[in-house]
């Protein structure tokens, strides 16, 4: 469950920028941006969100159009020669959308076009402004900004703009420390905000900054995006500010108990944590809350496996068991379901070979090698029960059933030289035996095996040669000429030396 900052930086400024143009020129009222779930239909519940910081519109923002703007060329906006109507609200849509779709260029140059059919309007000044701090142009997004606040001097949102861009041209840090000090201030809060929504975007790994919004949208009586900053948070957080997320997150869970998201995301946090049993009563909590919702399944069978790994490590089998059952029937294809599932399986084979339950072992490891994760380490551990199972069936004389265990054990280490000599012997000599019955197809399989497996014996070769004469052979006396030439031509690049090949290649080639 995250966000696009650059997106949702975007969005928000963006949308300020509209409210604050469009409040004297059409009815609206104050929205922000969320998309809800189809599954969590209670008060709010965004599976994804795009920050807003909602309407600051002002009164004054155009009865002092009659004071000319003036914008030095540099900036790209033309300076005006008499006063001008005012930009058509949905011309100003149209820029602003552009700008949030991310093209900048595109979107100040639609602003500058405004500006030259209406030189007085402010918003689309802004709009200007806007393009150059969504490119981090801070310096010129100044020089728009105080050019338009010199010409309406009274407008508040102007000079909050031009402070904004003075501010972020200082360090992340410096910009955090301002950006914080405003927050607790209701007249400078909007500030702050704006001040870190661009801080995240330029460092969207910074935690402090999202905790800190997350702060300010609470301030504002604007939970979802309060939870939407605590999930981006969490995301890049430390230990102690992991804590913070759930802190804050439980007063949300607290004060909406009906709504899924604050549990869920308390959920999440816990298990960073390794609070797994806590973790696991607030996801199912939310899961109860909002029934089809996937990802709140995904994230409550993730932690159901986290947990039985846990029991695992513990030495308590049953209860890992357990868990990884509970996670299979909601999520078996999860990745991290599947993992848990291979290890206690691994596990519960490895007790099974310990009590000389082969057969049962056999089964669990399949079971287990079929969901391993891509981890080195724990196929090595696979290889190694399956090797361990192949000799207890070598020993006992069953030779097929332990170059099927060995040949596990060699796609799981492909590395093992014992595995690779192992399934090279025994392919060896159960291809002997084949070829002694006249049962040519496997003799040939299985030297091939040999052969494939381990090139350094030259016996190998020899012997996989002589199967191929022998099958040709087969097959020229039922009158398959194109196979027996086939297989004499195998056989003949295998061991030339080979007299009684040589003479069935030469043979065949003349039909």
């Amino acid at each position: 469950m995250s966000i696009s900052c650059v997106t949702s930086l975007r969005a928000s400024v963006m949308t300020d920028v509209l409210q604050a143009a469009l409040s004297q020129r059409e009815s609206t009222r104050d929205s922000w941006l969320t998309l809800s779930t189809t599954s969590d239909t209670s008060q709010f519940a965004p599976s994804a969100f795009h920050y807003s910081s909602g309407s600051h519109s002002t009164n004054g923002l155009y009865d002092k159009l009659g004071r000319l703007l003036e914008v030095s060329a540099s900036t790209g906006v033309a300076a005006p020669s008499s006063l001008s109507d005012k930009a058509p609200a949905d011309a100003l849509k149209r820029v602003a959308n552009t700008l949030t779709q991310g093209d900048t260029q595109g979107g100040r140059t639609a602003a500058q076009g405004l500006l030259e059919r209406f030189p007085g309007d402010s918003d689309a000044t802004r709009m200007v402004g806007v393009s150059y701090m969504l490119e981090g142009e801070y310096k010129k997004a100044e020089h728009v900004y105080a050019r338009a606040a010199a010409f309406d001097r009274d407008n508040p949102r102007l000079a909050e703009d031009l402070s904004v861009a003075r501010t972020l041209q200082g360090a992340d840090d410096e910009v955090f420390a301002v950006a914080r000090r405003y927050l607790d201030s209701p007249f400078h809060r909007s500030q702050a905000m704006h001040l870190l929504k661009y801080l995240t975007d330029r460092s969207p790994d910074r935690a402090d900054a999202y905790l800190a919004l997350a702060d300010g949208f609470s301030a504002e009586g604007k939970p979802e995006q309060a939870l939407g900053s605590l999930q981006e948070a969490l995301r890049h957080a430390d230990d102690s500010q992991t804590e913070e997320v759930i802190t804050k997150a439980s007063q949300l869970a607290k004060d909406h108990p009906q709504v899924g998201l604050p549990r869920n995301l308390l959920g999440r946090a816990l298990k960073k944590t390794g609070h797994l049993d806590e973790a696991i009563s607030q996801l199912k909590t939310a899961s109860d809350i909002a029934p089809y919702n996937i990802p709140y399944a995904k994230d409550l069978a993730g932690a159901y496996a986290s947990r039985s790994i846990s029991r695992l490590a513990a030495g308590n089998t049953d209860g890992a068991v357990m868990d990884m059952n509970s996670a299979n029937e909601i999520s078996p294809t999860d990745p991290t379901v599947k993992e848990a599932t291979a290890r206690v399986d691994a596990h519960r084979a490895r007790q099974d070979i310990v009590k000389r339950h082969y057969a049962s072992a056999l089964g669990r490891l399949a079971s287990a090698r079929n969901k391993a994760p891509d981890d080195a380490k724990f196929k090595k551990e696979l290889s190694s029960l399956y090797s361990t199972i192949a000799a207890h069936y070598q020993g006992s004389g069953d030779d097929t059933q332990a170059l099927a265990s060995y040949t596990k054990a060699l796609e799981l280490d492909p590395q093992s030289t014992s595995s690779r000599k192992k399934v090279a012997q025994l392919s060896y000599s159960l291809g002997l035996e084949a070829k002694t019955a006249k049962r040519y197809d496997r003799a040939v399989n299985l030297l091939q095996t040999a052969y494939d497996t381990y090139h350094l014996d030259s016996s190998y070769g020899r012997e996989l040669a002589g199967a191929y004469n022998l099958r040709g052979e087969l097959h020229r006396s039922l009158g398959e000429d194109d196979l027996a030439l086939e297989d004499f031509t195998k056989g003949i690049k295998l061991d030339p030396s080979n007299a009684s090949l040589a003479a069935n290649y030469a043979s065949a080639l003349d039909l």
